[in-house]
């Protein structure tokens, strides 16, 4: 949920976009006909950092100079993903399917498995997108995890280590005239598992966003573009956050 509201709380969601790794991959394609292709590819990254005695990604260290290239456990992310394109006419589909895990930490303790589908659907000049996405990741309890966590043992006595993060969105891309172009989403992002202390959110807590927007040609390259967007949080009060930007290419 890129520029969601509440970032801080959620940890910018399952993961940040743009999000930019270092790494190898194996990619290739196969056409089962000249409308019909599968790509599909295979890689070994960095992968998300966060310190010792984490309890989810800390997306800084992948950002900061000193430790952008280096991977804090020397154990790469595995991952792959393969995507169906099919081109009938004026008509594109493209469905798609990814998964990568790896640990984070740097003792390589802590694990984390994503994956996920997205589908998007051309028709002329009409765009629908739609993805689904989750992410499960292993928490360090630490020495004394009643005094870290919010929530208690569960009714084996144990503390849960793991969350769970699942996100959505879709998107109808439609335009007006030459010069218009009008955008709806709708999308969510919802995390299940105990949380620090310190936390804002509940053991299960959730976002929906709608989202309504435009994009309006000036001239050339330049646009104008506005949107609206409607948070509907279950933690925190409802919001309205309204974008105005001015876009172009030199």
């Amino acid at each position: 949920m890129g520029r969601m509201l509440r970032f801080s709380e959620w940890n910018m969601g399952i993961l940040p976009s743009p999000w930019v790794d270092n790494g190898v991959e194996i990619s290739g394609a196969h056409y089962f006909s000249d409308d019909v292709r599968i790509d599909y590819a295979g890689y070994a990254i960095g992968g998300p950092r966060a310190s010792s005695d984490a309890t989810d990604f800390e997306y800084k260290l992948s950002r900061s100079g000193e430790a952008y290239y280096v991977d804090n456990n020397s154990r790469p992310s595995l991952g792959v993903n393969a995507a169906l394109n099919i081109v009938q006419g004026r008509t594109t589909i493209t469905a798609g399917a990814s998964a990568m895990a790896g640990t984070y930490d740097p003792e390589n303790k802590l694990h984390y498995q994503i994956a996920g589908a997205h589908l998007v659907l051309q028709l002329s000049r009409v765009f629908v997108r739609a993805e689904y996405l989750l992410r499960r990741t292993e928490m360090s309890l630490g020495s004394d995890p009643a005094q870290r966590f919010k929530y208690g043992p569960g009714k084996n006595g144990r503390y849960d280590p793991y969350f769970l993060k699942q996100g959505f969105y879709t998107e109808l891309e439609l335009p007006v005239g030459d010069r218009l172009d009008v955008i709806g989403r709708f999308d969510g992002l919802r995390r299940q598992g105990n949380v620090l202390r310190t936390s804002e959110l509940r053991s299960d807590s959730a976002v929906l966003r709608y989202t309504a927007g435009a994009s309006i040609k000036v001239r050339g390259a330049v646009r104008i573009k506005l949107s609206g967007e409607l948070h509907d949080f279950s933690d925190f009060s409802d919001e309205v956050a309204i974008h105005l930007a001015v876009t172009g290419a030199l």
